[in-house]
């Protein structure tokens, strides 16, 4: 009896560390390799589809001298980038070294754009309210009653892996959460839905069908939507906790215009051809300037 206990107390704890490495996966995976020079090279690999700020820490390094952004870190995109090269200070003498990592999403080359308008995540025309969240004013909490069931993209931007994680837990993603990396550094997350309609790599495009919702036990449909970034200052003070900040976003509306929505005021969605050219590259803007201009001439 109390071998089989033994053997289920093992499975259990077995099966509980694999279920926790499955979930916290971090996005960037760092290696050693040699070079054609005999040189060491740490090499980070960023898996994911969203940009990571890394830093790395030598805590024990003996005759070695080493090159690379070390002291302020590197944004990383996804694919492989050397972070740091080691190189051997005397051939023959014994050499040591030993570090430690930390990963953020998000960039500290991007400059956030606390102006950017969004647009409201229902069907153009439908109505929707905005509802206080409990313990956070960064969070919006949107009631879907008098809309359909289709959450549309409040901004555009690529879609990451929910799966992968980073060294602050603050944006490790709930199960049931899409997280959308906008072009300028910034995070749109949102949950509780039902069913997604994007997949992870994804470029979603303003006002695109991205999740479905269905009415709780209380017939209730609603959905959390909120914006963070990598804040610099946050990231430079060693004595703060979490790096990211939140912002609280400027929606457009059509009969309330621009501005940040007041709670249990009704807000009837609509997405112009402003709100959809500020996501443009400039190459995008100008394809599309241009076709409009040739719909014109065809008129």
């Amino acid at each position: 009896m109390k071998i089989r206990l033994l053997l289920f107390i093992f499975s259990f704890v077995l099966l509980s560390h694999s279920l926790y490495s499955q979930q916290h996966t971090r996005g960037v995976l760092f290696t050693s390799e040699r070079n054609n020079k005999g040189e060491i090279i740490i090499v980070a690999e960023n898996r994911d589809f969203c940009d990571y700020f890394v830093k790395i820490e030598f805590r024990d390094l003996m005759d070695y001298t080493v090159r690379g952004n070390i002291t302020k870190g590197e944004t990383v995109s996804r694919g492989k980038k050397i972070i740091a090269t080691l190189t051997k200070s005397n051939p023959n003498s014994r050499s040591t070294y030993n570090y430690s990592t930390r990963i953020y999403k998000g960039s500290l080359d991007s400059k956030v754009n606390p102006d950017f308008i969004y647009t409201l995540p229902v069907k153009d025309g439908d109505s929707i309210q905005s509802l206080p969240a409990k313990g956070s004013r960064f969070t919006t909490i949107f009631n879907l009653e008098q809309a359909g069931d289709t959450i549309y993209a409040c901004r555009g931007g690529q879609v990451c892996d929910k799966d992968l994680t980073d060294t602050e837990t603050r944006s490790a993603s709930q199960k049931n959460s899409i997280t959308i990396y906008h072009n300028d550094g910034s995070l749109g997350e949102y949950t509780n839905y039902s069913k997604e309609l994007v997949s992870v790599g994804d470029n979603v495009k303003m006002g695109q069908p991205i999740a479905i919702v269905k009415p709780n036990e209380k017939g209730q449909k609603r959905v959390r939507f909120s914006v963070y970034f990598l804040d610099k200052n946050r990231v430079e003070n060693n004595e703060t906790g979490l790096k990211h900040s939140s912002l609280v976003p400027i929606f457009h509306s059509a009969n309330n215009g621009d501005g940040k929505l007041e709670n249990k005021t009704t807000y009837i969605a609509q997405i112009t051809e402003e709100l959809l050219m500020q996501d443009m590259s400039k190459k995008e803007l100008k394809k599309y300037l241009k076709n409009k201009e040739k719909e014109a001439d065809k008129k």
